[in-house]
């Protein structure tokens, strides 16, 4: 995400013709605070460390606090700091670097033109097998519990949000650990990756940007996690960057891995990422066709598609964004029982005519 928050920075005017970033976008939910919640995660980092960081601290003083302990003391205690996203310390709107959201940017038609590459891979929430968060989710309610805390990211309607999520995502309430699993890491690459990413290429391809939008979708033949069914979070980087466990790889992974460092580098030098001696010519991103190349072992022209999961899309990037903005002044979550606002109640219109679209088999 870092690299695309550089795309949108006036700061980097001039300084690079084009850009590759993956799995990440600044439309990502919480990944992107402001001034306010910086001191704050600052203020929780500081008393961990013993020292004032209560909301009245003089800033002076707490920065003399922290620069008086070590490193180690420091990243220690900042692991255990987390933000409303459940990250600390994300990237913030400081009115210099990032002079104003990315959606006001993209608005005002204020960003500089750039080649882009971008994509995410095709089991994006595999990332919660790197905390064994998959491992607590064994029956409904704690894929409740589990839904609710992740989407704490929003402060307002949680609970109409969290029970959108439920509806769209738990097949089956009384399914297998493993299904419920498989559930939750849709819904959580969906809703952190491959929706922010494919509105972050909609967005740039739109501004007249050369734009080229994958999905990595081969499950890496020495990995222990089959039964996800696709490529976990960032599995791409160990075909773009060979290292002690390209040996482990068979012939088509390593064709693979080839492959993808030609397009890389094809687009890095040229802005385009074709070429002759490639299997398939990768389409740029564009709001009408919407193609995107799915990257795998057996790449040819029928890896080109279109619509990358098009409802999921259009679930985050559309319906929860509008049940995200319905109350703005709302300081909390509202209940169920609380009643319909006159924005509140759009959304909910929103969200029949999503399920309407879902029965037709609606391509968005």
């Amino acid at each position: 995400m870092a690299v695309s928050l550089h795309l949108l920075s006036p700061l980097n005017s001039g300084l690079f013709q084009r850009a590759i970033t993956q799995s990440g976008s600044p439309f990502t939910p919480g990944f992107l605070g402001t001034k306010e919640s910086a001191l704050e995660d600052t203020g929780r980092l500081a008393q961990s460390l013993g020292c004032d960081g209560s909301p009245g601290a003089a800033t002076e003083d707490v920065v003399t606090c922290l620069k008086s302990k070590t490193a180690q003391d420091v990243l220690t205690a900042s692991s255990a700091v987390y933000s409303a996203s459940h990250v600390a310390f994300t990237p913030i709107v400081d009115g210099t670097f990032l002079p104003t959201s990315p959606e006001d940017i993209f608005a005002e038609g204020s960003l500089e033109a750039r080649d882009y590459i971008l994509g995410v891979t095709s089991m994006e929430g595999g990332i919660v097998l790197y905390n064994d968060l998959n491992e607590k989710i064994v029956s409904e309610d704690t894929f409740q519990e589990h839904l609710e805390y992740t989407m704490g990211t929003y402060n307002t309607n949680l609970v109409q949000i969290t029970h959108a999520a439920k509806f769209e995502y738990l097949t089956n309430a009384t399914a297998s650990p493993r299904d419920l699993q498989m559930d939750f890491m849709r819904m959580y690459g969906d809703w952190l990756f491959v929706a922010p990413t494919t509105r972050m290429a909609r967005e740039f391809a739109n501004a007249g940007n050369p734009t080229y939008l994958y999905n990595f979708d081969h499950v890496t033949s020495f990995f222990d996690h089959p039964w996800i069914g696709g490529a976990s979070h960032a599995e791409e980087n160990y075909y773009l960057w060979p290292s002690d466990v390209s040996d482990m790889m068979t012939q088509q992974e390593k064709m693979l891995g080839l492959q993808m460092r030609r397009m890389w580098s094809n687009f890095a030098k040229t802005g385009n990422p074709n070429s002759q001696d490639l299997p398939v010519t990768w389409p740029q991103y564009d709001q009408h066709s919407r193609q995107y190349l799915t990257l795998s072992t057996d790449m040819g022209p029928g890896s080109v598609r279109a619509h990358l999961r098009s409802k999921q899309v259009f679930f985050w990037n559309y319906l929860v964004s509008a049940l995200a903005r319905a109350c703005c002044t709302c300081p909390g979550p509202v209940s169920v029982s609380a009643g319909m606002s006159v924005s509140l109640w759009t959304a909910g219109t929103l969200l029949v005519g999503w399920t309407l679209a879902v029965g037709v088999g609606m391509v968005v």
